[in-house]
């Protein structure tokens, strides 16, 4: 079944686990902003601050049913005592005890501490094992906390994730716990956002993975495949782990009224032809909105892309209504086989970002298979820091000339070479 959106996936998918996701992910900045505003991210209480994302697995004792709210008893009792230094056993009074210790009231507080929480079902074998893993990183866990916390964009996201990643794993006698599916679900809640993935071995991360054609992959480059999703559907790590492997019904829904409507729709989106060099011809069929200047300009970079890609890359223009971009790089990373969709601008005024955005966005929606197109703006200089981050928290690669010459080009990220 195909959804329009999110909204309509969950809509049709009605499901409690979401909102334990995010009840869960709420306590957990409440506890990490109070230890880390007291000073008390001591080794014993970060590793009760990710327990509170851990599940247990349990029966109803009336009618045998399987549940997951025995952790009330067995994780968050004891993980809410020890942050908050009580001995109190009461649900009720240790959410006021809380409430008087942050210093502020929060509402929904009581539901939150009183309610079963939880995101993962961590195996018990690897439990027994976290304390002494945090103890020996604990350094490493508190700047990764830390950096997730204050983060504003995908790619200081990424840059977190290749930190979790360089972390040992978690050693037990039944092997090996990566340090990534220990610490992403703590991450997701974290994060400002909660653009975080949480990667981990469960059935719908691998049918996820799956998908995406990369099971073997390391987890940082998994990480970016997650990113990808994110800004497609849009939506964050708590959501995407509830939608599992749907989100392929998410990004390929057309709204067409018979199968055979979609096959001619999706062909005529699909219209491109080989990118040739500008001329003063190319002037004409430019709105009347800009001026001949700033086309020439934007003809010369085109040029100068077209003349570093060409031998490398196969680059297309669009050549529809509805689709009529400057250049779309096929395979510009052949590992993961993603293509790149590339707004040209000739201004790097913020008006002008702005306006790229908007475009990229609606190409972008119209091309098939666009949950493996990547989006950038091309600038003839490198655009203010303001404009740079818009851009980086919107998950839009940034390209730049570094010379009126247009004669290099500079992008942030690696996976570009030209």
């Amino acid at each position: 079944m195909k959804y329009k959106s999110k909204t309509e996936y969950f809509s049709k998918n009605p499901s409690d686990w979401l909102g334990r996701s995010q009840d869960t992910a709420q306590l957990v900045v409440i506890c990490y902003e109070y230890m880390h505003k007291k000073k008390r991210l001591t080794s014993e209480n970060i590793h009760q601050l990710i327990r509170l994302v851990w599940i247990t697995k349990g029966r109803n004792k009336t009618t045998g049913d399987v549940n997951y709210d025995s952790c009330l008893e067995s994780i968050k009792r004891p993980a809410l005592q020890q942050i908050f230094d009580t001995a109190e056993e009461d649900f009720d009074k240790i959410a006021m005890i809380i409430s008087k210790k942050i210093g502020r009231k929060i509402d929904g507080l009581h539901h939150i501490v009183e309610t079963p929480t939880g995101i993962v079902n961590l195996r018990n074998t690897y439990r027994g094992a976290v304390l002494d893993w945090v103890k020996k990183h604990r350094s490493s866990i508190l700047r990764i906390l830390k950096d997730t916390r204050s983060n504003k964009t995908p790619a200081g996201a990424k840059r977190i994730a290749v930190a979790v990643h360089r972390l040992p794993g978690v050693e037990t006698n039944a092997g090996q716990l990566h340090a990534m599916t220990l610490l992403s679900p703590l991450l997701a809640c974290l994060e400002p956002n909660h653009k975080f993935p949480i990667i981990n071995s469960n059935d719908s991360v691998k049918a996820m993975l799956h998908q995406m054609r990369m099971p073997a992959k390391s987890a940082a480059e998994r990480f970016s495949e997650f990113i990808n999703i994110f800004n497609s559907i849009p939506c964050n790590g708590l959501e995407l782990d509830q939608i599992g492997a749907d989100y392929i019904n998410i990004l390929t829904y057309k709204p067409v009224a018979s199968e055979k409507r979609i096959t001619r729709t999706v062909d005529k989106l699909a219209s491109t032809t080989s990118l040739e060099l500008k001329d003063q011809s190319d002037i004409n069929e430019v709105a009347t909105s800009n001026n001949s200047t700033m086309t020439r300009i934007h003809n010369r970079m085109t040029n100068a892309l077209l003349t570093r890609a060409r031998g490398r890359y196969t680059i297309l223009e669009g050549r529809t209504r509805s689709a009529k971009f400057d250049a779309l790089i096929k395979a510009y990373d052949v590992n993961r086989k993603r293509d790149l969709l590339i707004e040209v601008k000739s201004s790097s005024e913020i008006g002008v970002v702005r306006l790229a955005v908007g475009q990229l966005y609606d190409y972008h929606r119209h091309l098939p298979q666009r949950y493996k197109v990547d989006l950038a703006v091309l600038f003839p200089e490198r655009p203010s820091q303001h404009s740079f981050d818009l851009l980086e928290s919107l998950g839009i690669k940034v390209l730049w000339f570094k010379d009126s010459k247009f004669s290099s080009l500079v992008s942030n990220d690696k996976s570009l070479s030209l």
